[in-house]
């Protein structure tokens, strides 16, 4: 028996198939997203519509969240079918990026095309927690989120590393090609390891009249209800503002930013992909819980965590590669962890039990909308 359940005289169980799934499509996403930039800068695509393309990107994940919803209500659409079509999708899509980094013609059209492609389609973790919840038992569920939680974070500690070292060393089309590679093997594993399940709701029952209009409804309704609470309105404020500057003011968006700042390699972004999340897991579990407990309160927690963001910034204007490493990375990692476990918590505090799932949907729709904004800050501060 592996680590993942399987056995040669048995079917290995849907709940372990999934966490081996989401591990493969998120090691085969880091080989590639954290040399996006890179891309860019090979198919010659300008700065100002790189910030197109990316509030495209956000923009195309809010509808092809919104669409592959309400096919699933609506029983046109299995979760098992928005797996195939998810891993189908993002293996044309990384196919594209390789060619685009290959030198092919329209090599920036191509870029451009695919990043607004995955968006559409890339519904992997979505798909598969619903899957996992289908086929859990309640009191073993906790654990079974926790193992896939803990696949995702192991795939972006290792999945960078190789994917500069395919650049380096194979050629700037290579981690495209191989991510696009796993996909494809993610395709089969579907078809040939994951029960066909019922369309729609369990039970896959059709013919239900406004199968999806009820939850849309309910959707609007709860978002209505949050902003108009005044706690969890100001929760929500602060918790989007606070996302709003992370994304902002991260190197990682910003064309040769590492290259002209600190005189590294192109592929090194793969390399200070990896140290971050490295650091991000370290954070996680050993400093957040020490933290939250010595700040005494996750309002509190939050302001620290704001500061300690705002002071490794005032670091990173005149610390060398080494001091960005040494300080400026881990107090980042640190302040952002804490600042997202904070406003996680203050908004299972403030809001009703029974209307939790639907305020954190809420939320999830308006960091997405926050994504779209921040590109053309982006563009018009570098114009």
């Amino acid at each position: 028996m592996t680590s993942f359940g399987f056995s040669p005289f048995r079917r290995p169980s849907v709940p372990n198939v999934l966490h081996l799934l989401v591990f493969v499509d998120m090691f085969a996403v880091s080989l590639v997203l954290p040399l996006l930039q890179n891309y860019y800068q090979l198919a010659a695509v300008p700065p100002s519509l790189r910030e197109v393309v990316s509030s495209l990107f956000s923009s195309s994940q809010i509808l092809g969240g919104i669409a592959a919803g309400a096919f699933v209500d609506a029983g046109l659409l299995s979760r098992r079918g928005t797996l195939l079509l998810s891993f189908g999708g993002s293996a044309a899509s990384y196919f594209i990026v390789g060619t685009a980094a290959g030198g092919a013609r329209h090599a920036s059209a191509r870029i451009c095309a695919s990043r607004v492609v995955v968006g559409l389609v890339k519904q992997t973790m979505t798909a598969s927690t619903a899957l996992l919840t289908r086929h859990t038992a309640a009191q073993d569920r906790t654990a079974a989120i926790g193992r896939q939680a803990a696949g995702t974070q192991l795939a972006w500690i290792v999945g960078p590393v190789f994917g500069a070292l395919l650049y380096e060393r194979a050629s700037p089309s290579a981690p495209a090609y191989v991510a696009a590679a796993l996909f494809l093997c993610n395709l089969v594993l579907v078809r040939l390891l994951l029960p066909a399940d019922e369309k729609g709701a369990p039970g896959g029952k059709r013919g239900k009249r406004g199968k999806g209009a009820p939850s849309s409804r309910a959707f609007l309704a709860s978002l209505r209800s949050c902003l108009a609470a005044p706690a969890l309105a100001r929760v929500f404020a602060a918790s989007l503002l606070t996302q709003w500057c992370t994304r902002a003011s991260s190197p990682a968006a910003v064309p040769r930013f590492y290259e002209r700042l600190y005189g590294t390699a192109p592929h090194h972004r793969g390399y200070i992909a990896s140290y971050q999340h490295v650091l991000s897991l370290l954070a996680q579990t050993a400093l957040l819980g020490p933290l939250l407990r010595r700040a005494g309160g996750e309002r509190r927690a939050a302001r620290g965590a704001a500061f300690a963001t705002a002071a490794a910034h005032l670091v990173q204007a005149f610390a060398g590669f080494r001091g960005y490493c040494a300080v400026v990375l881990p107090l980042v990692a640190t302040g952002g962890g804490l600042s997202t476990t904070a406003y996680k918590s203050l908004v299972t505090q403030v809001t009703p039990e029974e209307g939790l799932g639907s305020t954190l949907a809420a939320m999830d729709v308006l960091r997405n909308v926050v994504a779209v904004t921040v590109p053309f800050y982006r563009t018009a501060l570098f114009a």
